[in-house]
């Protein structure tokens, strides 16, 4: 169903995305690991996972791990035992290589650690991957907002640079903004374990009027409703063509059955929830009115030379090069767009969060 607020896992469920959805498995069935790319809520989770079912019919196994609030590589290794017990064949598979790892024990539950603290957890790591590699089988393991690990970032490629060297049959599938560790995967020094080799990439643009229009219409179709001209001008208005948000309105409107203004005025502040919260960790190591400073002056487009303008008017004198490295932040992780020297909030819930002062 369109409007479940869930990640999709069926391609007739994935809408919009039929293009970039080909490109990642005609990359991963050639041996290239992939990079999605995308703002929050344009869908990054539904296509890695409707990779994993169109993969897994082609004779790939297929592991999603999801990253949020991982911080260290023990609790990656953790997030990958939970994976691999998610996924009963991939156990079966590599059960007889994965009991050789110290460690790893393997019984009525499933996978289970006790790693000795001796022993470095990069390690354990890279034997609990090889295991999986021992077995032959192509298998693609799926990083959600691999940007989670940012702070383990070197030892975290220096056991992907193993990987890529030493098991052809292991491929991985990340995602996450264009930011901090991202960007040393897609943009690897000299010195980078992954130098030479960076995943192919893939971005995930909101959708546009058409595209989002149809959205709408086929979203209710299916629940037996249909949607005016006028409430879908109005839903655009207020929500673009970001994904996330217009199944959330199509959710409260269509399945919840609350009437259109009800339910747009409650998907726009649920979604709002969503944005301060996000912001908010964003900001929270750096300087927060600097980076306020420049979101207010680019809400609407500005230009290098207004925007730098409208920021020293509110936090005093700026100099360029503090100022060109806020904007590359905040482009990388897509809270800001720029196109021909404009620089501009796509997202209105983003847009209105920083206007409105709620952070």
């Amino acid at each position: 169903m369109l409007f479940d607020l869930r990640p999709k896992e069926q391609r007739e469920e994935l809408f919009g995305r039929n293009a970039e959805l080909s490109e990642i498995l005609r990359l991963l069935e050639a041996g290239r690991w992939v990079a999605v790319l995308g703002a929050r809520m344009t869908g990054k989770s539904s296509i890695i996972k409707t990779a994993g079912t169109e993969l897994s019919k082609q004779s790939f196994r297929f592991m999603y791990v999801n990253l949020l609030g991982v911080r260290s590589i023990d609790g990656f290794i953790s997030a990958i035992a939970d994976a691999i017990n998610r996924s009963k064949t991939l156990l079966d598979k590599a059960k007889d290589f994965l009991s050789l790892v110290e460690g790893v024990r393997i019984g009525i539950g499933g996978l289970s650690l006790t790693v000795p603290r001796a022993k470095r957890p990069v390690r354990t790591a890279f034997e609990i991957f090889s295991a999986l590699g021992s077995t032959k089988e192509r298998i693609v393991v799926a990083l959600d907002e691999v940007q989670e690990l940012s702070s383990v970032s070197r030892p975290l490629l220096e056991l992907l640079g193993r990987l890529f060297a030493t098991h052809r049959n292991l491929l991985f599938l990340f995602t996450g903004s264009q930011f901090g560790l991202m960007r040393t995967l897609l943009e690897p020094g000299a010195e980078s374990p992954l130098y030479g080799r960076p995943p192919a990439k893939i971005i995930l643009q909101p959708f546009d009027t058409k595209t989002a229009t149809e959205f709408l219409r086929c979203g209710f179709l299916e629940l037996g409703m249909t949607m005016g001209e006028t409430g879908i001008e109005e839903v655009l208005e207020r929500l673009d063509g970001i994904p996330g948000w217009l199944t959330l309105y199509g959710s409260k409107a269509g399945v919840e059955k609350l009437p259109h203004a009800a339910a747009l005025e409650e998907a726009v502040k649920d979604a709002e929830k969503i944005v301060v919260s996000e912001l908010r960790n964003f900001l929270a190591s750096r300087n927060k009115e600097l980076y306020i400073a420049v979101l207010r002056a680019a809400a609407y487009g500005a230009r290098w030379g207004d925007l730098k303008r409208a920021v020293e008017a509110r936090v005093g004198v700026v100099n360029s090069a503090r100022l060109a490295a806020a904007l590359r932040s905040l482009k990388a992780t897509m809270l800001l767009d720029e196109e021909e020297g404009l620089y501009r909030i796509i997202d209105p819930i983003v847009r209105k969060a920083v206007l409105t002062r709620r952070i």
